[in-house]
């Protein structure tokens, strides 16, 4: 509302030698209190009216510059009480500045007491930055004056209401203050004594690039408020609102870039850094156009392919988006450390410690994103020095097989080799290691005997805070165990024998990978909770450490003398196994999402986009990091992607609908090649893409949670067949993964189905597990299974099933 239009229903004007002072309070204040007052007795006893509820419009004009014009209604009880407690502190001497927060809106008023004088000032906080009036002088009495009228036409017209009010805490504290004030109208303001600083020259800093992009800012260095500023107020922009401006040069055009009030402009330059680096995350195809304005900063952006437009007054000039970001954070960061070596007190300053805080994460931002001299640029010699560090995987297990295709065999005849119960199990960690089953429990580690059940070793371990999930990982010939506070011995993986034992420090709790190598005895361990520790096992002592701060371990590969790992907070490191050093990271941005992976000489991993709601799919270089190419996918990622020779196979969902999607990987311009629709019901995803070679071509076989299993060929995606369930079943528990044996598929759900790799012919068919949770298939041919418990207490079970009993029609004669 206009201050025109305001009636004026409390106030007062007073004249001073040098300023002009005029506050009006109040326009409808007087009906609310009257209202809440008859409702005081219908209202509990501890809800009674507080004067501090009534809002009503106050104008404060000193010299016809009305400080308040755009704050529509206020408390007008409290800030005529902040203001009168203010003066008081003032005038005794016991502050030199008074920061009056409005409550109901995103403003402050300041007053200063200075060299015997009153400064006021009036700034929002809000997002325009609006700053009405900055160390404005004012006649310390004419100020006065004015408030002690308006505070005393504020209160005659109350007690006008009800004689009650007087009665009330707060009033009482009005009337002290307003005493005071009156009692002592010539108070000396200002009676702290000054701090002797030597006059200091004004500050001028730039930053240029060889592109011909160059940003620069001067400011007043004697600003009094800048250089006054001692820690009294933590939250004090006023202090930062010193005189100065922002400059930059556009190949031989100057241009102003803000008129005043540096600081504020540099909040708005990093606003507009965050904007651009979160687009140069999301690597757009999409043309990106920053114009809109902000608070004192004029600097428009525009993406034009591999380089940016910088419009800055009409003047344009083109730029790399690297070396365009590196000169605004470059030039924020000159400017900080111009501030804190002007004034140190500055770092009591929390609105300076913000801006601060925002030129750091900014500036490791753009280092992640762009790789500023981060990247391993040397490979060769690397590869040279660290190509004996390869790791030892741990015992493969036999191949399957069978003595006759399965396609020619006419009936299978499973039978039940084994069972094994124990309670606690986690059934997703059981692994295969040779012709042993490794499986943890809350208080033991594992080994079975893959063909008998029978047990080959158990490491028991008092209960831990370490779960079973995150108990135990096998690493070449050792099995390494959590023990919890930090703590992990190594196993023999053939006998069970313990080996060793280290403390790797706190936060090293379950594990998350863990690594061999040979060619210097190391052990690599990865926790949980973004550690990483690497461990001498001849010298049995830990030879180098490595966190990621507050994030953690998404996934880790360790790929020959690389250990690659990606973090929860979008980054990608490359490390030494044997020393250590980060070799290179970048931030690939996006939620974490299907870890990182390996495949043919590079690096690959998916990001979410949150801001086009879609998935990204990432292939890096692995001896840099440097990106080779992203593809956006029009859908998220459901399911683990495969790689089947040159191609890799992505389930993607859209608006509910499920699809399988090939990316040639070593195409010029890699995008999504084809599409397979497939039927979904959305509980589980889709099982990794087996690879089966057909007649000299590749293909891939899938099933989904609805039972329907595809083959097709990755070449171009043509199913060459596709299987649904004769019957309407329930969905897959847990849609487990897919095996073959020789011309043959095996997938395990309500029951066992063999079907042939050619045709998609079912084959065979038979019962085992009514609810499989995990299914394992070792060597000859033999299905494990395992089911959780469904009753506290009850006892989880892994039992074998093996099929060496068979019928086969040869070709060209009986069986």
């Amino acid at each position: 509302m206009a201050r025109a239009h305001r009636q004026r229903a409390g106030g007062g004007a007073w004249r001073g030698s040098m300023s002009q002072v005029e506050i009006i309070v109040g326009r409808g204040w007087k009906e609310d209190v009257r209202y809440l007052s008859a409702l005081d007795p219908l209202r509990p006893a501890e809800s009674a009216m507080s004067l501090l509820e009534i809002r009503d419009i106050i104008d404060i004009v000193v010299d016809g510059t009305n400080l308040t014009a755009s704050i529509p209604e206020e408390a007008i009880f409290g800030v005529v009480g902040g203001l009168l407690e203010g003066l008081v502190a003032l005038s005794q001497g016991t502050r030199t500045k008074v920061i009056l927060e409005f409550p109901h809106e995103p403003w402050e008023l300041v007053l200063v007491a200075r060299d015997r004088q009153l400064f006021v000032s009036a700034y929002s906080l809000g997002r325009d930055k609006q700053v009405v009036a900055r160390d404005l002088p004012i006649d310390a009495a004419a100020f006065v004056g004015a408030l002690t009228e308006a505070a005393e036409e504020l209160l005659r017209e109350l007690f006008g209401i009800s004689e009650r009010f007087s009665s009330e805490r707060y009033v009482r504290q009005l009337s002290q203050w307003l005493g005071v004030l009156k009692r002592g109208r010539q108070l000396s303001y200002g009676a702290a004594v000054p701090i002797a600083r030597e006059p200091l020259a004004d500050r001028a800093s730039a930053t240029s690039s060889t592109e011909g992009l160059t940003l620069g800012y001067e400011l007043i260095s004697e600003d009094a408020g800048l250089r006054g500023y001692h820690g009294e107020q933590i939250f004090d922009l006023h202090a930062l609102l010193f005189p100065g401006t922002l400059r930059a040069e556009l190949g031989d055009a100057t241009v102003l870039l803000s008129p005043h009030y540096p600081f504020l402009a540099m909040g708005s330059l990093l606003e507009r850094a965050r904007q651009l680096l979160s687009h140069l995350e999301a690597r757009s195809e999409e043309r990106l156009e920053l114009i809109e304005p902000l608070p004192y900063l004029n600097l428009k952006v525009r993406d034009d392919g591999p380089r940016w437009e910088v419009d800055i007054s009409g003047e344009r000039w083109s730029v790399s988006p690297t070396e365009c970001l590196d000169r605004m954070l470059t030039l924020s960061e000159l400017f900080v450390q111009d501030l804190i070596e002007l004034n140190p007190r500055l770092e009591l300053n929390q609105r300076f410690v913000d801006l601060d805080d925002e030129v750091q994460k900014l500036r490791q931002w753009h280092r992640d994103l762009c790789g500023n001299d981060v990247y391993h640029d040397a490979p060769e010699a690397y590869l040279r020095a660290q190509g004996h560090m390869q790791p030892e995987e741990f015992r493969a297990a036999p191949s399957p097989g069978f003595a006759w295709p399965l396609s020619q065999v006419h009936t299978l005849f499973p039978r039940a080799r084994w069972e094994y119960r124990r309670a606690g199990m986690d059934l997703s960690t059981t692994r295969l290691v040779g012709s042993g089953l490794l499986l943890s429990t809350p208080i033991s580690t594992v080994m079975l005997d893959a063909r008998s059940g029978q047990e080959r070793w158990l490491w028991g371990e008092a209960r831990s805070p370490v779960e079973a999930r995150g108990r135990a990982r096998a690493a070449g010939p050792w099995v390494v165990v959590a023990e919890g506070q930090g703590r992990v011995r190594w196993l023999d993986a053939a006998s069970g024998a313990p080996a060793g034992s280290v403390a790797l420090g706190t936060g090293f709790g379950a594990l998350k990978e863990v690594a061999y190598y040979p060619a210097e005895g190391l052990l690599v361990v990865a926790s949980d909770q973004g550690k990483m520790a690497c461990v001498d096992l001849d010298a049995r002592a830990v030879r180098w450490r490595f966190a990621v701060g507050p994030a953690r371990f998404s996934a880790l590969i360790f790929d020959g003398p690389l250990i690659c790992a990606r973090t929860t907070e979008g980054h990608l490191i490359a490390l030494s196994p044997s020393q250590g050093q980060v070799l290179w990271r970048v931030r690939i941005g996006g939620h974490s999402e299907k870890g990182v992976m390996v495949h043919q000489g590079r690096y690959y991993a998916v990001t979410h986009d949150t801001h086009h709601r879609g998935s990204t799919v990432h292939a890096c270089y692995p001896f840099t990091g440097r990106s080779v190419w992203q593809i956006r996918l029009a859908g998220w990622v459901c399911g683990a992607p495969s790689f089947i020779d040159q191609w890799m196979v992505v389930p993607v969902e859209r608006h509910g609908q499920v699809s399988l999607c090939g990316i040639a990987l070593e195409a010029v311009q890699p995008q999504v090649s084809w599409r397979i629709d497939l039927l979904s019901a959305g509980l589980y995803e889709p099982t990794p893409a087996v690879a089966v070679d057909l007649g000299g071509q590749w293909h891939g076989v899938v099933r989904t949670d609805r039972g329907e299993t595809t083959c097709f060929r990755v070449d171009d995606g043509a199913i060459r067949w596709q299987a649904t369930p004769a019957r309407e079943t329930l969905l897959l528990y847990g849609n487990l993964d897919l095996f073959t044996i020789g011309d043959s598929l095996i997938s395990v759900g309500e029951d066992i189905m063999v079907r042939d790799l050619h045709s998609g012919r079912r084959l065979h068919t038979f019962e085992a597990m009514e609810s499989p949770e995990q299914a394992l298939l070792s060597a000859p041919f033999q299905l494990i299974l395992g089911e959780q418990a469904t009753e506290q207490g009850e006892e989880d079970v892994l039992a074998a099933w093996s099929v060496d009993h068979f019928m086969a029609v040869l070709e060209g004669g009986g069986g």
